[in-house]
């Protein structure tokens, strides 16, 4: 007999108790900076402490300046992002796993670092604190926030923190421990060292600068001491920003967390949306760039200098001047994840110096592309040049004749992009940077400085300046007198006229050379008579906004037939019914007149049969082929039989009675669509041909326009 399953043995382990995982906590603190944070955040604001990537990176930062990994540092990231609450308790949690560390906490004024040391003291005056490190606190008898020790029960030895800013004095005290082993002994932590007000003031950023060359770096125990820059950035040449470009002739390390990565999501999404930072860097680039993104740029320029343009209140009076809209193209859409923009800058050239008039700038899909240029190009006018970048390879080409196609009747002009940016850059910023060039103030204006304030070999946002440089270089020489330039686009003229016989041989028409010296042509002539081009081109404007119309009253007119397709159908449906009926009563009476016509057809038989008749009925029936004359159905009259036997001819007799109603044919109703309101518009003025060429005019007399 088999024994019995035996039953589980119930486990004896015991689930712990929420106060047994807060000790362990408690416990695991003392070693471990994340769950110290953790910990002493929700004892002193009573929330849970809302971890983001970012806060592991800041972790980990300190950790590595903590072991010795990072002993001259920078920590960057954007304003309210929580830097100096988890600065404040680093710190603590470093003095209360050596409590005899030395420290020094510096900013912007003493104020602002006396206000950290405050931070520093209220975490270890903490109940928490007490559990996790016991026994650490600060000496009541030095407890200012400028200045105030750490105390350890039975140890000699204490800790010493104090505050600095420009001005101050740090004499006689200096930061860390020089230790055998190495070990921690303390910082120097300068937690924003420059205001955001005094960005653009370069003697307090001198103040600063040498505050902190002179005196916090000369108050180290050690030479492996760590000191560790916290804040945002304000200006390239910021205190971050010259020891990252080595100016102190040691290296630095940096964490940048900017507030958007290269994909445009936000390091912290809640805080910081990614749409309003993606705003932002279009609205007011210099300080997205700056505050945000750790990217600083000078704001007196390198290559261009924005200060020397004249700000113009508005759009000046320029007779006589020479107008090019420059296009530069951006290879992605916004939709497709690029950054890049399309640009139109709209740029004059009057008594030798440069306008920029009217700037367009989007992220559009290649389609739109093409709607933005032409509308543009209208709104420019026809006296307007359009220049258009060619890239490299036969794409660039092919999109270069598709662009020129489209803008059939302007004047277009390509040439292929050579050279480096900067380059291209320096013959518009040259003259740009002595005052030779003017821009007027529009909602665009502000980008546009940003973007040329920033530009740089390499810099991220240059679209704007290509446009600059490929508008300067269209306009040509800058320093052309009016005269000089009309005598040379005569005899540029001159020259493509000598070719007009050739284009009016047979085959020499359409082809792409024809049209290559057509546009030539056009181009050279518009700029010689700008008026009458303009006069052809308006012309054309009218005869294509005619076309328009019709159009448009062609398809209105459609729409309202098409509206009343459901009522014509009814009225349709109520012709046929009635013709239905009609029938139905048609085929009625038939039937009743056959009814009628066989019983007299029975009768005249069986006179007829009397009579000695032959009655034949074809293929055994009585044929139906339509309904008799009445004295056919009556029967064979006297005359006819002696007439019949007097002939002695057989008796025989066919009757015949229909079988179907003679029904009339159904004609449906017929609609008449009404005419279209609209006058026909009138031809557009053709372009100039060979013959006109050959015979020295191109614009013909006014009445043509």
């Amino acid at each position: 007999m088999s024994k019995p399953p035996r039953k589980p043995r119930k486990s004896t382990t015991r689930k712990p108790s929420d106060a047994q995982i807060q000790r362990a906590r408690e416990l695991l603190a003392a070693t471990d900076l994340e769950t110290f944070i953790d910990l002493m955040h929700t004892e002193m604001t009573g929330q849970p402490f809302d971890w983001q990537p970012c806060h592991l990176e800041i972790v980990a930062h300190f950790d590595d300046i903590y072991n010795g990994r990072k002993p001259r540092s920078v920590l960057t990231i954007s304003p309210r992002a929580g830097k100096t609450h988890l600065a404040c308790l680093w710190i603590a949690h470093c003095i209360g796993r050596h409590h005899d560390s030395n420290w020094i906490l510096a900013g912007y004024s003493q104020e602002i670092a006396a206000k950290s040391s405050g931070i520093v003291q209220a975490i270890l005056a903490t109940p928490l604190f007490q559990r996790v490190f016991p026994g650490i606190t600060v000496d009541p008898n030095a407890n200012s926030r400028d200045k105030w020790q750490v105390l350890r029960e039975g140890a000699i030895v204490t800790g010493e923190v104090r505050t600095g800013g420009p001005g101050g004095s740090l004499q006689g005290f200096g930061a860390g421990r020089r230790r055998v082993d190495k070990t921690f002994g303390g910082a120097i932590v300068l937690d924003d060292g420059v205001r955001m007000d005094d960005a653009r003031s370069a003697v307090v950023k001198n103040q600063s600068w040498n505050f902190f060359k002179e005196t916090l770096l000369s108050r180290t125990n050690g030479p492996n001491v760590p000191i560790v820059i916290i804040g945002q950035r304000i200006a390239p040449d910021d205190i971050s920003g010259r020891c990252l470009a080595g100016e102190l002739g040691t290296k630095w390390e940096e964490l940048l967390i900017p507030v958007l990565n290269e994909r445009d999501e936000s390091f912290w999404e809640a805080q910081f949306p990614a749409a309003k930072y993606t705003i932002m860097r279009e609205a007011d680039p210099h300080g997205f760039w700056t505050l945000y993104m750790g990217q600083p740029r000078d704001p007196k320029g390198s290559v261009f200098q924005p200060h020397m343009l004249e700000l113009l209140p508005v759009a000046p009076v320029l007779p006589g001047a020479r107008f090019v809209r420059a296009w530069d193209l951006a290879a992605t859409s916004a939709a497709d994840g690029g950054r890049d923009h399309t640009v139109g800058m709209l740029i004059a050239l009057h008594a030798k110096r440069v306008f920029i008039l009217d700037v367009v700038r989007g992220r559009w899909d290649a389609g739109k592309v093409e709607q933005v240029i032409l509308h543009t190009a209208q709104r420019d006018g026809i006296g307007v040049r359009i220049s258009l970048p060619q890239d490299p390879g036969q794409a660039g080409k092919q999109q270069v004749r598709a662009l020129t196609a489209m803008l059939r009747g302007y004047i277009v002009e390509s040439a292929p992009v050579s050279g480096s940016k900067l380059q291209r850059a320096q013959i518009a910023a040259s003259q740009a940077n002595v005052g030779n060039m003017a821009c007027v103030q529009a909602s665009w204006t502000n980008a546009l400085l940003d973007e040329l304030r920033d530009f740089t070999e390499g810099a991220r946002q240059d679209d704007q300046v290509d446009a600059l440089a490929s508008g300067v270089a269209a306009l040509g020489d800058l320093n052309i007198t009016p005269e000089e330039l009309r005598k040379r686009l005569e005899e540029q003229r001159a020259k493509l006229a000598t070719h007009a016989m050739h284009f009016m041989a047979p085959g020499q028409k359409d082809t792409p050379a024809h049209k290559q010296w057509l546009a030539e042509l056009a181009a050279v002539d518009e700029q010689l008579n700008p008026e009458a081009a303009q006069r052809i081109h308006d012309a054309n404007e009218r005869a294509d906004a005619e076309r328009v119309e019709r159009a448009a009253a062609q398809a209105r007119a459609d729409a309202e037939w098409e509206k009343g397709a459901p009522e014509r159908a009814v009225l349709e449906a109520a012709r046929r019914a009635a013709y239905d009926v009609r029938c139905d009563q048609m085929i009625a009476d038939h039937a009743q007149r056959l009814e009628d016509a066989r019983a007299q057809c029975a009768g005249a038989i069986s006179q007829a049969a009397a009579e000695g008749f032959t009655i034949e009925c074809h293929d055994g029936r009585v044929r139906m082929r339509g309904i008799t004359s009445r004295a056919q159905i009556q029967g064979p009259s006297p005359r006819l039989t002696a007439a019949m036997r007097a002939a002695d001819l057989p008796l025989r007799m066919v009757y015949t009675v229909g079988d179907s109603a003679p029904l009339p044919a159904y004609e449906p109703m017929r609609f008449t669509r009404p005419p279209v309101r609209v006058a026909k518009p009138k031809p557009r003025i053709p372009i100039p041909t060979a013959e006109r060429v050959a015979n020295s005019h191109y614009f013909e007399s006014e009445e043509e326009v």
